[in-house]
């Protein structure tokens, strides 16, 4: 934390010098450019950096779990229209003369 507060105080000094150099100088262009020369990197709390942590576990989680559900989707998908096809073996159903109706979930004639 000291740490912190002192590299804070150190760029205070420094943007300090530079904006009396500037008002020197006389021109506000001047001062804003010199200024902004001499800040390298703006920190962020710790509590923002630590809600950025979490929001980024929180979507990797996510993706993670929505290519697991795609997995089964696609799974899910391949198993349906041949489970109905080994009905249609089971109960010696000609697919060109019914076709199966998955809300009454019988073989309806076309």
């Amino acid at each position: 934390m000291t740490t912190v507060i002192e590299n804070i105080e150190g760029a205070v000094k420094a943007a300090e010098k530079v904006v009396s150099g500037a008002f020197q100088e006389g021109s506000p262009a001047a001062e804003v450019k010199a200024i902004e020369a001499e800040i390298k990197t703006i920190e962020i709390s710790t509590e923002e950096k630590l809600n950025l942590r979490n929001l980024e576990n929180d979507f990797l989680k996510n993706t993670l779990e929505m290519q697991r559900l795609q997995g089964l989707l696609s799974t899910t998908q391949k198993q349906f229209p041949s489970y109905i096809q080994s009905l249609a073996k089971k109960y010696s159903v000609d697919e060109k003369l019914f076709q199966f109706d998955a809300i009454k979930q019988v073989f309806s004639k076309l």
